[in-house]
């Protein structure tokens, strides 16, 4: 076992187990990614010592167990709080409902908004960072390219650049093996690229969900409704053979972030 927290006393522990063994249930579904991230923590197969075996039986649940306050410092408080988020978004999403947990989660540790949001913050960011990085891991070299090409396009969609926005420039070198010379080409010609480009085909149904919704999520890290790059993402959307359904689904879950961010 691997909790990162020194001098936790017992309750605190089997508090913390109980929470973060909970925010597998959050959404109503037990993930793999979820697991592994876990098991990092707690013995999930023997369940050779208390807490461990306190995590396995809390899995066994088909909702997260209910929860008092706990008594705790205000440093060991936030500590456990980014133990939880670290948990709750370990497969590399953030629902509505995990979003309710993580919030119910700050109440219960008596945190207020200026302590936990930085943590919610940082989560939500580190999140996306991760979700990029697994998603490209999955591309082809030439789904890569029309990727840095249409990112580039959502990016510069109303003409100016946000501190926000620049910080997913950062992704073209991933996108384009740090290729400069092709950055640099990209970025002053990304007009001549078209969204029609690449063959829809080419992606498999999980590739495209993924794809718009990293899409949508560089169009409103800004915290800023651009029209713009909204509709370069519905086009690409629509490309991609998304249902108007799936594309307003993962529009209105990327929405519910915002004022966490």
């Amino acid at each position: 076992m691997n909790l990162k927290i020194p001098g936790l006393t017992p309750e605190e522990a089997q508090w913390m187990t109980l929470r973060a063994a909970g925010a597998l249930l959050a959404d109503g579904e037990i993930k793999d990614l979820e697991l592994k991230a876990l098991g990092q923590h707690y013995d999930l197969m023997s369940g050779a010592d208390p807490l461990s075996a306190l995590a396995k039986e809390t899995l066994m649940r088909v909702k997260p167990p209910d929860q008092g306050r706990l008594a705790t410092s205000p440093d060991k408080a936030l500590k456990i709080f980014r133990f939880v988020l670290k948990i709750l978004v370990s497969d590399l999403t953030l629902c509505d409902k995990k979003v309710a947990y993580a919030l119910h989660t700050a109440r219960l540790l008596d945190l207020g908004e200026k302590e936990a949001r930085p943590a919610l913050t940082e989560a939500i960011e580190l999140l996306r960072l991760d979700f990029f990085l697994y998603l490209i891991e999955r591309l082809q070299p030439d789904q890569r390219l029309w990727l840095a090409a249409t990112l580039i396009k959502v990016i510069y969609a109303d003409g100016r650049v946000t501190p926000s926005e620049r910080a997913y420039l950062n992704h073209l070198g991933h996108l384009l093996g740090d290729d400069f010379a092709k950055i640099e080409h990209l970025r002053q010609h990304h007009q001549d690229y078209v969204i029609e480009d690449i063959d829809p085909a080419s992606f498999s149904q999980a590739l495209r969900l993924k794809i718009y919704r990293y899409l949508v999520e560089v169009a409103l890290q800004g915290q800023e409704l651009e029209p713009q790059a909204l509709t370069l993402c519905e086009a690409a959307g629509q490309h991609l053979g998304l249902t108007g359904s799936e594309r307003k689904e993962i529009l209105a879950k990327t929405l519910a972030l915002l004022p966490l961010l």
